[in-house]
């Protein structure tokens, strides 16, 4: 099976991520889509304001300190594809028409989206023959959006999950391809969350793509009546969170 995944070039948790679906599914990966790590409606000062009202001034230099030790360790996900000869392309719009034929020259059977930061139009979505699907930290239909590991532990939920799904044009939905659930420590941190959900998540689309291949994809409803959707955090977000003795990290 031909495969090609989509991320972002984020190198705390994704060069992991992209390793770990690589060594199981040998040398099927045909390409890896590195993305911008914003929308295109927004851009770096945005993502830089928002980070830095989540994270605090501490964490902030905190994160910058990890960016720049990863550079120096040469962390990220197009080195993790260059050392294991994996094609990588870098499109400013991945739904470009220009880059779609990039894509049916590749001739994907499968489109695997780790965290990425556009929608796919109705062109991609069809390109390959087994569709696109999406990994979502949450148990879908609930805690659609973003950053979810800090809403469930700010809802106080117990319990959280790995959701791999079919896409269509509207976040977070499609059918449900499987769901794992993921337990939550009394003591848990976003960060020590984070790093849970995205080790849950490789293994995840492993599996997703066994059952793919298999034909053996037993397709469960992600209702949208059922949704609950989260924006990134205000910073009256981040306060309550931090009042209620969560931490980041």
């Amino acid at each position: 099976m031909k495969i090609v995944l989509v991320t972002i070039e984020e190198p705390f948790y994704m060069p992991r991520v992209v390793e770990t679906i690589a060594q199981s599914r040998g040398g099927e990966i045909a390409a890896c889509v590195i993305l911008q790590p914003f929308s295109p409606k927004s851009g770096w000062s945005q993502t830089i304001r928002q980070q830095l009202m989540l994270l605090g001034m501490y964490g902030f230099i905190r994160q910058g300190l990890r960016f720049v030790w990863s550079k120096v360790r040469r962390r990220s996900v197009r080195s993790a594809c260059e050392r294991m000869g994996i094609a990588v392309f870098e499109p400013a719009n991945i739904n470009d028409g220009a880059f779609l034929e990039v894509l049916r020259g590749i001739a994907p059977d499968v489109i695997v989206s780790l965290s990425a930061s556009q929608i796919f139009r109705k062109q991609l979505l069809a390109l390959p023959v087994h569709g696109c699907i999406n990994v979502h930290s949450a148990p879908l239909p609930r805690y659609r959006g973003m950053l979810p590991s800090f809403w469930v532990l700010a809802n106080g939920e117990r319990e959280t999950a790995v959701t791999v799904h079919y896409m269509d044009e509207q976040l977070d939905n499609g059918d449900i391809i499987l769901q794992r659930p993921v337990a939550i420590a009394a003591d848990e941190t976003q960060e020590s969350l984070l790093k849970k959900t995205k080790a849950a998540a490789a293994e995840a689309v492993i599996e997703a793509l066994r059952l793919l291949e298999e034909q053996r994809v037993e397709r469960k409803p992600n209702r949208a009546e059922d949704a609950t959707y989260f924006s990134f955090p205000t910073a009256d977000d981040v306060r309550r969170f931090r009042a209620s003795g969560k931490r980041l990290f």
